[in-house]
């Protein structure tokens, strides 16, 4: 699986970023810039789930490998979630779960989340238009 997301120059530095994390940092140059991103994610999720970063367009979007969704999906789920600045117990209530421990569970990767919940879970917490503009995940 992989994650889309952009890099460019702004003045002096180069800016990079992944939409569906609401992650953004920067560095002196362009790889600069990637292994700051990389490592971003790593300190943020505790792992080192991307295995590596597939090229970069003209346009500067670029993609994160991903070798185990089973790391990535719990952590993007957890992501929106605080960026979206709701409770576990909003985001059940959301999705319309009987308790906010059983999409605890999905957060801390106790139960594997099967690509059609994660999705649908996506449009529930982020909104369909930013997810489908945003997320550009596939199988890899």
């Amino acid at each position: 699986m992989v994650l889309q997301g952009r890099v460019w120059k702004d003045d002096k530095y180069w800016l990079i970023e992944i939409p569906l994390l609401d992650l953004m940092t920067q560095g002196e140059s362009r790889g600069d810039a990637l292994f700051m991103i990389s490592d971003a994610i790593k300190e943020l999720s505790g792992s080192n789930f991307i295995s590596k970063i597939k090229g970069v367009d003209k346009d500067g979007h670029f993609y994160l490998q991903c070798e185990d969704p089973d790391e990535l999906l719990p952590f993007v789920l957890k992501r929106i979630r605080e960026s979206e600045g709701i409770s576990l117990r909003e985001a059940a209530k959301r999705l319309k779960l009987s308790s906010h421990n059983a999409y605890a569970r999905y957060e801390n990767g106790e139960v594997k989340i099967p690509i059609g919940r994660f999705e649908k879970y996506l449009k529930k917490l982020k909104g369909l238009d930013v997810v489908l503009s945003a997320i550009n995940l596939k199988n890899a």
